[in-house]
């Protein structure tokens, strides 16, 4: 994902305000990391390694909180949590892996990804392109779009994350169209 300080920012489409055209605004339903998401299986953990060991999650928000844990103690814990808020009020109560805030992007992005592998999730997002996606949520000014004063002034970084992986499906779309017509 572009670093928001160095990218060349889009008003609205790549950096605040997230105000363009055609923006998807949402606050929980499908897009959200709270939605359920049936058949979800992503990695034990975020260590670089147990990538073909995946467990099931109830959501995204479930893993991510998860992967905060510097145990797999709390990692299990965090992702029994019967609800996706209190695996996020579980996260914020456990003790943070040192590594954190260098990786928590990645964690997001590989957990969307694992989401958005999955029908319908995979084709609903694709058929928000190409427009931009911004969370709508009145308290999250760094996930969300929002800004403390009530604009969409806010870092957006939920919303650019999806649009990554949205984009990297279009670009296997394509590529798996222009193979049914190779030397075209």
């Amino acid at each position: 994902m572009p670093n928001p300080d160095t990218a060349t920012a889009m008003p609205g489409r790549t950096g605040p305000p997230w105000t363009a055209d055609g923006t998807v605004y949402f606050f929980g339903g499908w897009l959200s990391n709270f939605a359920a998401t049936p058949g979800l299986r992503l990695p034990f953990g975020y260590h670089g390694h147990h990538e073909h060991d995946r467990v099931p999650v109830r959501s995204v928000e479930h893993w991510f909180q998860a992967c905060k844990a510097t145990s797999r103690e709390q990692f299990d814990l965090i992702l029994a949590c019967d609800t996706a808020a209190a695996a996020k009020r579980a996260g914020r109560e456990t003790e943070l892996r040192p590594d954190w805030e260098d990786i928590k992007l990645e964690v997001m992005l590989l957990a969307l990804r694992g989401k958005f592998e999955l029908e319908p999730y995979r084709s609903a997002l694709l058929l928000t392109h190409p427009h931009p996606l911004a969370e709508d949520s009145p308290s999250d000014f760094v996930w969300g779009a929002r800004d403390p004063d009530g604009g969409y002034g806010g870092q957006n970084l939920l919303g650019l994350a999806l649009m990554q992986v949205r984009d990297e499906l279009v670009a296997d779309v394509r590529s798996r169209v222009a193979a049914l017509a190779p030397g075209r």
